[in-house]
């Protein structure tokens, strides 16, 4: 090779750095452009058959390297990680390819990278669906690139959203009260009963009677309550016991009868157990049982667990806690005690039988578990107390209505008061402390009227049918005896017989003068006026009984007549010296309570049941209709413990003075019944919670956005109506903007139900479906479905979709609000955008709202170095590289979109300047060789 080769091999090399500085060059000034892929410079020999040769270069962009990603915090900032590229169209419409993702909204609202290219994306319909799938009515397929738009914010510019879902987590309060319901008041209106303790026996005044009920219905359940299980004292205004004419007078010592001797005792039994209590004639310790008077015995039982008593007017009145149990009188050792006082066994309640005697017990038998159709809530328990019954349904009415139908009499004197239904009546004795009004042989009568017919249909019954004898403690002395035990002896002689006759036949009963008298039926002995009195109790025909000194008699059937006859060669003059009078027959007559029951079981309008052999009861029903009482001169009834009105159960509906919550009286004392209303009704604007008439247990506020972006107040109103269900009411706070709602705004109610253990059971269809709102404000109906959690059966039900805690619960804690969330917005306008790792971008709007707009594709191509680079830092396709393929974010080999960040050049100064160090040596080296060829060559021109 010559001086010329030589030259023209340094020329190249010349050449060749020169492009190699370029490319240094080029890599240098673009360190910092974003996704910029640096060149290199590829260094080839030139050989010629003669020998000679250079060199050629050329320039090599590694566009398949990766840059480093640095975050940069701005949204529209966009980097690749792995393979492709961001399609972008330049000015012309031509599609490009870029790694340059430093992205901005232009004025048009495009993103344009610093190169002025528009990003291109798969633009979204509102189902967030992409061109081509099944719904969108974009039908060009993704996988080409026609489906791709330059992504332009303007297309989601200004929007708003209907609400349709709202999900609710929240804790209602198991601790709750349930909402009272229809409610009746019972308070007390009489002297007796007004200021009493929620403990004390209520005493039977204004003419409340035992046997008495009320019935409550509610929820179609009716619940009878009786009035009773009460034991009584003699009332000492008839009678004077043991020299006691008042319950403060203390008791007199007597050896006479009847006798009371210092320690007598009773004992009285109840389901606590039996309690006694002892005579002291001084200084009694009630805490020990101790009493000298019926207010310190009223004391003494008050002291003893399961016991109350209580002293009124003129009578002591006793019974258990319980009003349902028996109350058992019994007397100690030789006493006669517990009948001198007056009191009688009380029988338990028949089974099923809710019978009560204070306020404490009536609440207790409304808050058993076997009542939960009723609650109730005692109001001044400790004085003044009165009862709020009412139906533990709010939302049903409740029916209030006393027994018209049926009384249960007891003989209330001294004289009657331990009588069995076999046993006389006799006259009350006329004292000074004695009513004038005291029954009378012969005159008295009791009238029954069931009220059947205008006229009425009444049953009018005489006491009647009775003899008595003189008082034998009245001088002279009958057959020489002054007392009714004491036996005679003067003017009788032994066989002297007396024969008494009913009609039917003549018994006779025969005196023995020496020996005990055999008095039973068939032997009829007597040797004084009590056996006599025995004897005759005896017979078959007749019934006897000493009272007040006499001896009374009366037939069996006290209609049929008594005629008296003594026996031949008598010495005693019967009728004469006892004073016997014979009586006459009559019909409708009766002297005992089993007779008064066969007269009332004769008459078809009416029931009587005779009970009890001894402290005997009578129980009086009308089969229809009401029934009432009267009698000639108020005496008999109030013998037979008979309220002194004469409709059965008026006493009772005065005293108790049947009230509704506000105070008013529900029922008069004729009435029958009377209905108090539900407390609340959900359609009711006067009974519900959107009214405002019914208070909230728990509000909570939801705003409802319509189809024009308009927020409107609502509210969501809970109220516990039962054990573990709550009423729910849905309503507009402004119902002036919803069509079809009345004045409350209320839009729907329901129910829902929850588990014992705090999970939700169900939720009422009301709630649970789709509920429609109507505006007026002329936007589009709106659909709402609320989400109130998962409902189902409780946790350890095998095989049933079990309730969750998940949205509402019912736990025994505070009312407490997790989360409201309802997907409506208000109308808001654009504040940009953001793009999520698979390369969707949001538009973000004021109002919070996020809408998926577009989502932008990676773009590859088979042979990345082989891409024709462009100014603007973009490349074409050629046929070295392939086609493009549109390909999903992270999908088939595609690289992923890291938001926020930018991908740093591949440009490496560093190295970039060492190389220009080699570049320039080679130039320079070059370049001397051209020189030392052309001193050369001009040497060999010189010497030629």
């Amino acid at each position: 090779m010559g001086l010329q080769g030589a030259l023209v091999s340094s020329i190249t090399g010349i050449q060749a750095n020169s492009t190699a500085i370029s490319n240094s060059a080029v890599n240098i000034a673009n360190a910092s452009t974003a996704g910029y892929k640096a060149s290199t410079t590829i260094f080839s020999t030139l050989v010629t058959d003669s020998g000679g040769g250079g060199v050629s270069a050329r320039s090599k962009i590694l566009v398949e390297s990766q840059g480093l990603i640095e975050s940069t915090g701005r949204d529209t900032d966009l980097s690749i990680n792995g393979n492709g590229f961001f399609g972008v169209q330049d000015n012309g419409g031509s599609t490009l390819l870029t790694r340059t993702g430093d992205f901005d909204i232009n004025n048009s609202g495009e993103l344009v990278n610093s190169s002025g290219n528009k990003l291109l994306g798969w633009p979204l319909d509102n189902d967030g669906k992409l061109p081509g799938e099944t719904g969108n009515a974009n039908t060009t397929a993704a996988e080409s690139i026609e489906s791709l738009e330059v992504v332009d914010t303007n297309s989601a510019a200004g929007t708003a959203s209907a609400t349709t879902t709202v999900r609710m987590g929240l804790n209602l309060n198991a601790g709750q009260s349930v909402f009272q319901g229809a409610t009746a008041v019972l308070d007390f209106t009489s002297t007796a009963n007004a200021s009493m303790a929620s403990t004390d026996i209520i005493v039977p005044a204004a003419g409340m009677q035992g046997g008495d009920t009320i019935t409550f219905t509610s929820n179609s359940i009716a619940t009878i309550f009786t009035y009773g299980g009460i034991a009584k004292s003699f009332d000492v205004s008839r009678t004077t016991t043991f020299g006691a004419t008042s319950t403060a007078n203390t008791f007199s010592a007597s050896t006479t009868a009847p006798i009371l001797t210092a320690d007598d005792k009773f004992t009285i039994t109840v389901g606590s157990g039996t309690h006694t209590f002892t005579y002291k004639v001084s200084s009694p310790d009630t805490a020990n049982g101790e009493f000298n008077s019926f207010d310190s015995l009223a004391t003494a039982i008050n002291l003893k667990t399961g016991l109350t008593a209580r002293t009124f007017g003129t009578i002591l009145y006793v019974s258990s806690d319980v009003g349902n149990e028996a109350v058992t009188f019994s007397d100690v050792a030789s006493s006669n005690l517990h009948y001198e006082l007056g009191f009688s066994n009380v029988a338990a309640a028949a089974s099923g039988v809710n019978r009560f005697n204070t306020v404490a017990g009536l609440d207790t038998l409304i808050q058993a578990s076997t009542i939960p159709d009723l609650d109730s809530v005692v109001k001044n328990a400790s004085n003044g107390v009165s009862i709020n019954i009412f139906s533990a349904d709010p939302t049903d009415l409740m029916v209030v209505a006393k027994n018209q139908a049926t009384v249960v009499t007891n003989l209330q004197s001294r004289e009657n008061g331990t009588n069995g239904v076999l046993d006389l009546i006799v006259p009350v004795t006329v004292t000074s402390t004695s009513p004038a009004s005291s029954m009378v042989i012969g005159t008295s009568t009791l009238v029954l009227d069931d009220d059947q017919v205008a006229a009425g249909n009444g049953l009018t019954l005489t006491y009647g049918g009775i003899d008595e004898s003189g008082d034998i403690t009245v001088a002279p002395a009958t057959f020489g005896s002054s007392l009714p035990a004491s036996a005679f002896s003067a003017g009788i002689a032994n066989g002297d017989t007396l024969l008494i006759n009913d009609g039917g036949g003549a018994t006779t009963f025969t005196y023995l003068a020496v020996g005990t008298p055999d008095t039973s039926a068939g032997s009829g002995q007597f040797n004084s006026l009590t056996t006599l009195a025995e004897a005759i109790n005896n017979s078959t025909d007749f019934v006897g009984k000493i009272a007040n000194n006499r001896m009374y008699v009366s037939p069996v059937n006290a209609a049929l007549e008594i005629t008296y006859t003594q026996g031949g060669g008598n010495t005693a003059d019967f009728v004469t010296d006892m004073g016997l009078t014979n009586v006459a027959a009559a019909a409708g007559r009766f002297s005992t309570l089993s007779g008064l029951a066969i007269l009332i079981n004769a008459d078809a309008d009416y029931t009587a049941t005779a009970t009890g052999t001894s402290s005997g009861a009578l129980t009086i029903t009308a089969d229809t209709g009401t029934l009432e009482f009267g009698d000639s001169a108020n005496d008999l009834m109030a013998e037979l413990g008979l309220a002194d009105n004469s409709d059965v159960g008026d006493g009772f509906f005065t005293e108790l003075k049947v009230e509704d919550s506000g105070g008013t009286q529900l029922v008069a004392a004729t009435a029958s019944s009377a209905s108090i209303a539900a407390s609340y009704d959900p359609t009711n604007v006067d009974k519900n919670m959107s009214g405002g008439k019914v208070g909230v247990h728990f509000p909570r506020n939801i705003t409802i956005f319509d189809s024009l972006g308009t927020g409107h107040d609502f509210r969501m109103s809970f109220l516990k109506t039962g054990s573990n269900e709550w009423s729910v009411e849905f309503y507009a706070l402004t119902p002036s903007e919803v069509s079809g709602v009345g004045t409350d705004g209320l839009v729907k109610n329901g129910t829902i139900v929850f588990n014992g253990d705090g999970t939700l059971r169900s939720v009422s269809s009301a709630l649970s479906a789709a509920i429609d709102i109507d505006w007026t404000t002329g936007a589009t109906k709106n659909s709402i479905t609320f989400d109130l959690g998962t409902a189902g059966a409780s946790s350890g039900t095998t095989g049933a979709v079990l309730g969750l805690t998940d949205g509402l619960r019912q736990f025994d804690s505070a009312y407490n609000v997790e989360f409201v969330e309802q997907n409506g917005v208000a109308a808001g306008q654009f504040s940009g955008i953001e793009v999520a790792e698979d390369g969707t971008v949001n538009a973000k709007f004021s109002n919070g709202e996020v809408k998926a707009i577009y989502r932008l594709p990676i773009l590859t191509v088979a042979n990345q170095n082989a891409l024709q680079a462009k100014s603007g830092n973009v490349y074409l396709t050629t046929q070295l590289s392939g086609e493009i393929n549109l390909k999903k974010a992270g999908a088939g080999g595609a690289g992923t979109i890291v938001p926020k960040s930018l991908e740093g050049s591949t440009a490496d100064i560093a190295n970039e300047l060492v190389n220009t160090i080699a570049i320039q040596a080679n130039y320079n080296a070059n370049a001397a060789a051209v020189s030392i060829v052309k001193a050369m060559t001009e040497e060999l021109n010189r010497r030629v």
